[in-house]
């Protein structure tokens, strides 16, 4: 709680009047003694020294002033207000943090000051992180810190976006992983339910009750997020790269045989290079690796079949020329 009016907390020592004593065995319980033993030694000790906050020491009846309490978190008025100070800071000074971050040497050159705004961001990282490590511990500051701007990263090139996505996927991690600290996987999946019918399946010794740690849980989504955003990213997915890496491999395939038609058009060995049928010998690709490729350039209409023998057509030339001139670019 938050603690307006008559804040102050109240020690209460050995000699206070307030103070209450009783008599305790110091060695019973290291030398495994009953208290009637004649050997046993007694002390005096305060059975409430220590200090009170001012809720505590007005329930107990230490003081006869009452305080004037706001029951609301104050690991949520920390951060709200850690929040606000690093959102005021980005909003101030985002076009600035975006030159000093990428490119320091102009911005130096303009007039920037990089070292001390790289100092000023990792002393708001740093408030940042010991307020959240006081509200939440460290298991989750230092997954928040990592996955969703990990996850965002691999969903857009912008850093504004950047800046948008990474919180809305640490609040769906969040919201998420309290759910399924309950047992609730999305929506999708009870998992108490799932439990029980493992245990009727394998036996599990009726452990059928889903009980986790809420930060793990949420640990947990913030991971299956990332995981999804990895397989499914437009751009860095692994779908993506795998489709990616496919197209590449069959254009590369098309132009070799494209390449390989306009080398020996309108020369005397085209009719026993370019036939359809000789085609996997000078090309050494086995017949069924040829077919596919073929079939895909006479769809797209860059090579027609006549007689036997295959024939650029102009849009293939185009489409070689192209080719060329991106590998002579790329040089």
């Amino acid at each position: 709680a938050h603690c307006l009016r008559d804040c102050d907390s109240v020690t209460i020592t050995p000699d206070d009047p307030r103070a209450e004593t009783r008599r305790e065995c110091t060695n019973c319980r290291t030398e495994n003694l009953n208290p009637r033993d004649p050997a046993a030694v007694f002390a005096a000790v305060c059975s409430n020294c220590g200090t009170y906050t001012p809720a505590e020491a007005w329930q107990a009846g230490y003081t006869d002033r009452q305080p004037l309490l706001v029951f609301f978190p104050k690991s949520l008025t920390v951060m709200g207000v850690l929040a606000l100070l690093a959102l005021l800071f980005v909003l101030v000074l985002y076009k600035e943090l975006q030159l000093t971050t990428f490119d320091p040497a102009l911005a130096q050159s303009l007039g920037f000051f990089p070292g001390r705004l790289t100092l000023l961001l990792m002393v708001l990282v740093s408030l940042v992180a010991v307020g959240a490590f006081n509200a939440v511990g460290s298991v989750l500051v230092v997954a928040f810190f990592i996955i969703p701007p990990a996850a965002a990263y691999l969903l857009t090139d912008k850093l504004w976006r950047m800046l948008l996505l990474a919180p809305l996927i640490g609040a769906a991690g969040a919201y998420t992983g309290y759910d399924l600290s309950r047992g609730d996987f999305l929506g999708l999946v009870q998992l108490s339910e799932v439990l029980r019918a493992l245990d009727g399946l394998i036996g599990l010794n009726g452990y059928t009750d889903w009980n986790v740690s809420i930060s793990a849980s949420m640990v947990l989504m913030l991971f299956v997020f990332f995981v999804l955003a990895w397989l499914f990213s437009p751009r860095y997915g692994l779908l993506a790269t795998l489709l990616r890496r496919i197209a590449q491999r069959r254009h590369f395939l098309a132009m070799m045989l494209l390449g390989h038609l306009a080398n020996h058009e309108d020369t005397p060995a085209a009719a026993a290079e370019n036939a359809v049928a000789t085609l996997p010998e000078h090309l050494h690709w086995p017949p069924a690796k040829l077919a596919p490729v073929l079939a895909r350039l006479r769809a797209q209409r860059l090579v027609q079949v006549e007689q036997g023998r295959v024939l650029l057509t102009e849009r293939g030339r185009q489409a070689l020329h192209a080719f060329r001139q991106t590998l002579a670019l790329e040089r």
